[in-house]
């Protein structure tokens, strides 16, 4: 198996600044970049604009979520996981029983090296 090296670029598509800025910080900690977005325009934006390699997704989004953000990553090949306080079958439903749901809260450091590692293999 190859190992991605670090650094790594991880969107973080996250609505609440709280959760973000914490979020953020605890991926950063672990030596990844994290480009962070708060809305499904501004993830969409970052895309087309920057090279990510996976993503960490919070679905709801105030009045929208993040399912077009999960559809483009998914036409560019690149890996992502849900992370979001809804049920697993409510966005599995929406968007198919293989995508990867997490429930908040999660330790985002260890998420975000686990949706690494899973780029090695």
């Amino acid at each position: 198996m190859v190992k991605i090296a670090k650094p790594c670029s991880i969107l973080l598509v996250e609505d609440n600044p709280l959760v973000a800025f914490d979020a953020a910080d605890r991926i950063e900690s672990e030596g990844y970049r994290c480009i962070v977005a708060h809305d499904q325009i501004s993830a969409l934006k970052l895309l087309e604009n920057c090279s990510v390699d996976c993503a960490l997704l919070d679905f709801d989004l105030g009045r929208e979520t993040s399912a077009d953000v999960a559809l483009q990553l998914n036409r560019s090949g690149q890996p992502y996981v849900f992370v979001t306080g809804r049920s697993r079958d409510d966005i599995r439903q929406c968007l198919g029983s293989d995508v990867q749901v997490f429930s908040k809260p999660v330790n985002y450091a260890d998420l975000a090296n686990r949706l690494v590692d899973s780029l090695a293999a």
